[in-house]
């Protein structure tokens, strides 16, 4: 089951994503740029919560009245909120519009920043595994069947591959270990390196409960730029609670990578 829908219009594709951040139920997306960084707010633990186009800032360009719309106003955990837009560059025509942007959040205690395909193309593989995971995100794993994986995770006392928990589970069809394996994987109960490619018979998952953790979030923000200057860092938080899939939809993840998260990215933050 797919959790996006699009469509193409001309060369630009719209769509929709479920969420469990948005103010809305669907996030809606126009073009890949805007949908890659959904996935990655969705999958920033601390990112609190997000939306679409919230609202328009006027300002004058010449004689006349214009008005700049961000794609996105994100709230953290430990930072002040964050304006976004998402374009392949900045044009002479909309330095205006982030001029007003940037003088707008300064009054009202916002950063303003701009992510582009530079900006992600360092989280590529993460990308393509947050959009593969994402298919399996939004259906419940039934509790008998969440006790069973669990109870089989336990017995196998360490580290694990997609393929060595499929044959482990007798009692499941193979598609559906590995649908409710991606399915723990993408909400933070079982820990891997996300930055690394998935693979079924060699990727090493770990459940939660046998380690430690460290928060994933902040990662877009040093490029150099007349106009641009990085955020300050945040502070990580992750819990070692052991949450069930209806819970919190992103617990600790870290296994091989370290703390992760938006806030540390590369994106280009508007001072």
């Amino acid at each position: 089951m797919s959790t996006t829908r699009s469509r193409h219009s001309h060369t630009t594709i719209r769509g929709s994503i479920p969420s469990k951040k948005s103010t809305r139920r669907m996030v809606h997306y126009l073009g890949l740029l805007q949908r890659a960084y959904i996935y990655l707010l969705e999958y920033d633990p601390l990112v609190l919560h997000y939306e679409e186009h919230p609202f328009s800032i006027s300002y004058r360009s010449g004689k006349q009245i214009a008005q700049y719309t961000p794609d996105f106003r994100v709230v953290w955990k430990h930072q002040r909120p964050r304006l976004v837009t998402c374009r392949p560059r900045i044009t002479d025509l909309e330095l205006a519009a982030f001029t007003a942007a940037q003088l707008w959040g300064q009054q009202h205690d916002h950063d303003v920043a701009l992510i582009t395909e530079e900006t992600l193309s360092c989280h590529r593989v993460l990308l393509s595994n947050l959009e593969m995971l994402a298919v399996h995100s939004f259906a419940p794993i039934p509790p008998p069947i969440y006790d069973y994986l669990l109870t089989t995770i336990l017995s196998i006392g360490g580290p694990f591959s997609p393929l060595d928990l499929v044959q482990h589970t007798s009692l499941l069809r193979p598609f559906q270990t590995k649908s409710f394996l991606w399915n723990l994987v993408y909400h933070g109960e079982l820990l891997t390196d996300l930055t690394q490619p998935l693979e079924f018979s060699s990727t090493s998952l770990l459940w939660k409960g046998h380690h430690s953790h460290a928060s994933p979030a902040h990662l877009v923000c040093e490029h150099e730029g007349s106009i641009i200057s990085p955020p300050a860092s945040s502070p990580s938080s992750m819990t070692d609670e052991l949450l069930s899939p209806s819970r919190a939809p992103f617990p600790a993840r870290e296994q091989g990578r370290g703390s992760w998260s938006l806030s540390e990215t590369n994106d280009k933050t508007i001072s």
